[in-house]
């Protein structure tokens, strides 16, 4: 494994079909780091017998390098932890074929590559808002982070928050955390208007999907996707949706359980 500097040259490279990559992510508990594994068939490519194989596991900006060997004697490292991230949710994967002999300072020309890799079914489900611990957050318990092409993140508090799951499990996040964060994700999907064709499988396509599937449509109406006067249609959408979800959640008798206006007011705080 290694996070050295080494910069790539991307010129005449080959793309590695999926089908030759099986990748998964295994995770004993909910408070252990994930381990990943990989297998590669590289026959079938005219790439040099002592080319290095490299696998990239990435998320947001957060990446960790791991060594397989070379094309002639592909060996998966003994250490497969993603200790970098904490969590396995939302991971993608790429690998890369470089050229053998370069030194760590020097520019690695990549003679083959796939990216954006999902984990295979062995691994965990893909969440559509993956919660990742964060020991930089040392006053705030959790943040929304939102990657343009990951799409969105929530960062918890590895100071504050022993056990990220059992946080977004409790009635208060659930209902004072999740439809505000559902509201601003479902916003971020569509600042741009709807999806094209192609990118409904795209972290804003699948929000949106998500959104449509709450209230039973197939698609938004077409006042959403109007980039001048739309924005009162696509508030009311997203109100439609984020109603929809509290409903389905019985936010209201979950929130009334657990809170009192009679409870002891606590110091601190904004009013």
């Amino acid at each position: 494994m290694s996070r050295g500097t080494r910069t790539f040259n991307y010129t005449m490279r080959q793309r590695l079909k999926r089908e030759h990559i099986a990748i998964a992510v295994h995770q004993t508990g909910d408070t252990d780091p994930p381990i990943m594994s990989a297998s590669l068939d590289l026959t079938s490519y005219s790439l040099p017998p002592d080319a290095s194989v490299l696998i990239e596991a990435y998320r947001h900006t957060v990446w960790q390098r791991f060594d397989f060997g070379t094309v002639r004697a592909t060996c998966a490292p003994e250490d497969r932890v993603l200790r970098d991230f904490g969590a396995g949710e939302g991971l993608l994967f790429r690998v890369k074929i470089v050229e053998p002999g370069a030194g760590e300072a020097d520019a690695v020309r990549i003679l083959a590559q796939a990216d954006r890799l999902k984990p295979s079914e062995d691994g965990p489900r893909r969440s559509l808002l993956p919660l990742d611990p964060d020991p930089s957050l040392r006053d705030e318990v959790w943040r929304l982070d939102i990657d343009e092409n990951d799409g969105p993140l929530i960062k918890v508090s590895t100071h504050l928050v022993r056990d990220r799951h059992a946080l977004a499990r409790s009635p208060a996040f659930i209902t004072l955390v999740l439809p505000e964060v559902l509201r601003r994700v479902l916003r971020w999907a569509l600042e741009d208007g709807l999806p094209d064709d192609g990118d409904w499988d795209t972290p804003r396509g699948l929000w949106i999907r998500f959104g449509c599937g709450l209230i039973g449509q197939s698609e938004p109406p077409d006042e959403v996707d109007d980039r001048e006067d739309g924005a009162d249609a696509r508030e009311e959408w997203i109100d439609q949706v984020v109603t929809r979800f509290c409903r389905e959640n019985r936010i209201d008798r979950l929130f009334s359980r657990w809170w009192r206006d009679d409870s002891p007011r606590q110091t601190g705080g904004v009013a």
